[in-house]
């Protein structure tokens, strides 16, 4: 079965011309490193092979893109994907590692490590709930827990890999993209021309100018999750989202966790109740708090240990304050985030941005001319978490850029209910079923290609539910379009073939109603359904109705609360002489 799912995988790579010819193995490890990504472990190396395979072919470019999205996170993914669902030409351009920071180094492999620590706050607390565990008290196995989160990791990579963005349409270009026009982005000495661009290229964490830090073996979130140890001390720069939740986590581990914080309270963002009551849920869980102070220096002591001096009150890190020194083994960095916008040549593309994102606009839109830039990009306090909440603004962007591919590429002026956004509703006589199937098992991919270019210019910007081949165009409109390429020229036989398709859920509920109405006659007209063949008490113990035994004579005794038999009088049974 593994050698068939390997086979199909290469059977798709190799139709949308892209090979990943070398593997990830052990001699790659200062090129993991690079990437941020250690131990090289089976599981990492499997993670490595889908979101950055070694020896990765760009596909030709097109000769115009309809979208293109610059980064493969989660927004970069779904506008890429989604376009390319729809019909249009699309391409994804990823530098780094697809997936992005919520299966990387966010959302995948923290929750991950949230699980174990509620497993171990659970076991801790197993007396409260009468489980009693004899022995020595449970031990905790980090090395264990951080190969379980690189496993999940795995599993999961799956699905945002080259391979599985190729199948769904997508060119694949792995690289670094820059602007090079308004409508032009160069990517590994090649040059592409789209029509709407979606800038997704992620955030990363923001490094305070503290003197001794820039030297100093701090990890931030894209390092944390490649420790093999537990660290006896942790101290976290920080109490936001990604500070607090991995400070209650390697608490319940066994770490002592401090987390030093410049403002007076948690979740500086949040609301003050919210704030205040997970404050108290980490004292409780061991988690010490040092609020209202002012990081001075960080020294780097011999073994990698590391020595953050905080000053409280003196205003400014002038001192003049109580003054403490916190030694740690590990330093966490959690104090924000900053987007990803240097180095992409948004000058040339026309793009306003600073430091803090991209500019926008209008108010209810982050775009700018041709290149647009989903919601992350421009809030600098989103995180990771909130990748897939982002992503579905992106999935607009992608939505209008295949419905203006599909209105752009009509060779003639088509009727306004040709260009309709809902269901396919331009049907013809040849649209039935049964002639669909006949027609889907007949297409090639080749005709498949060319169903695709006629269906942009026809106008469908939806397939139909019919659909069961999966390129971009479905097996009804192929065999609508046998039909309707016909009359590209003359829109009014188009619609003098307007029908009303159902879609396979309506027939669905149509065929159920359809047998509850006949079970419904059935019965009512039944006279043997309508009064079943019950027994007397002699016999069973049901009390109403003729008995149906054959030596009995009893005569039908009707249920006293049917309005019916209201008004009849119950006829004793005959005596028996003796």
């Amino acid at each position: 079965m593994q050698s068939i799912v390997s086979w199909g995988l290469l059977v798709c790579s190799n139709f949308h011309h892209h090979r990943a010819r070398e593997m990830w193995g052990a001699g790659h490890e200062e090129e993991a490193r690079a990437l941020q990504v250690w131990p090289l472990d089976e599981h990492n190396i499997a993670t490595l092979d889908a979101v950055r395979p070694r020896g990765w072919e760009d596909p030709p470019p097109a000769a115009e893109y309809d979208l293109i999205a610059i980064g493969a996170g989660a927004g970069g993914l779904v506008a890429a994907k989604q376009s390319g669902r729809r019909g249009a030409r699309s391409a994804m351009i990823s530098e780094h590692l697809a997936g992005g920071d919520c299966l990387n180094v966010g959302c995948v492999p923290s929750k991950a490590l949230l699980r174990c620590a509620r497993a171990i706050k659970e076991v801790r607390r197993a007396a409260e709930f009468g489980v009693v565990i004899l022995g020595p008290p449970p031990t905790v196995d980090f090395g264990a827990i951080m190969d379980r989160m690189r496993r999940l990791r795995a599993a999961i990579a799956p699905a945002d890999a080259h391979v599985a963005t190729a199948a769904a349409g997508v060119d694949v270009f792995q690289g670094r993209g820059r602007f090079t026009g308004p409508n032009t982005i160069e990517v590994n000495g090649a040059t592409l021309r789209f029509k709407k661009a979606v800038i997704a290229t992620g955030g990363r964490a923001t490094v305070p100018d503290v003197p001794g830090l820039a030297t100093a073996p701090y990890v931030t979130n894209a390092t944390l999750y490649n420790l093999t140890s537990l660290p006896e001390r942790l101290v976290v720069l920080g109490c936001g989202t990604i500070a607090l939740e991995m400070a209650q986590a390697f608490a319940a581990f066994g770490s002592q966790v401090t987390c030093v914080q410049r403002g007076a309270r948690l979740l500086p963002r949040s609301d003050a109740d919210a704030a205040a009551a997970v404050h108290a849920a980490l004292t409780a869980d061991g988690v010490a708090f040092e609020l209202g102070v002012q990081v001075e220096k960080v020294t780097t002591l011999e073994g990698g240990r590391m020595c953050v001096r905080v000053a409280r009150g003196g205003g400014g890190g002038g001192g003049g304050g109580e003054v403490r020194e916190l030694e740690c083994d590990v330093l966490l960095v959690a104090t924000g985030r900053r987007p990803n916008v240097e180095g992409l040549g948004l000058e040339e593309a026309g793009v306003a941005y600073s430091a803090d994102g991209v500019q926008a606009q209008a108010p209810h839109a982050y775009r700018t001319r041709t290149a647009r830039a989903p919601h992350d990009a421009h809030r600098t306090t989103r995180t990771a978490r909130r990748a897939p909440h982002d992503a579905q603004r992106t999935t607009r962007t992608a939505r209008r850029a295949a419905h203006d591919a599909h209105r752009t590429r009509t060779a003639r002026a088509l009727p306004t209910a040709c260009r309709s956004t809902r269901h396919c509703r331009q049907a013809t006589p040849a649209c039935s079923p049964w002639e669909t199937a006949s027609r889907a098992s007949a297409a090639s991919r080749t005709s498949q290609a060319r169903l695709s270019e006629i269906t942009t210019r026809a106008g469908h910007t939806h397939m139909c539910s019919y659909s069961r081949i999966r390129p971009r165009v479905s097996a009804h409109t192929s065999a609508h379009l046998g039909t309707s390429q016909q009359h590209l020229g003359t829109s009014r036989q188009i619609s003098a073939h307007h029908i009303y398709i159902f879609s396979a859920h309506h027939i669905h509920i149509h065929i159920y109603i359809c047998i509850y109405i006949c079970i419904c006659i059935c019965i009512h007209i039944s006279p043997q359904a309508r009064w079943p063949r019950w027994r007397c008490r002699t016999h069973s113990s049901a009390t109403r109705g003729r008995c149906a035994a054959s030596s009995c004579r009893r005569a039908p005794t009707p249920s006293r609360s049917s309005p019916r038999w209201a008004s009849r009088r119950r006829t004793p049974p005959r005596s028996t002489p003796t």
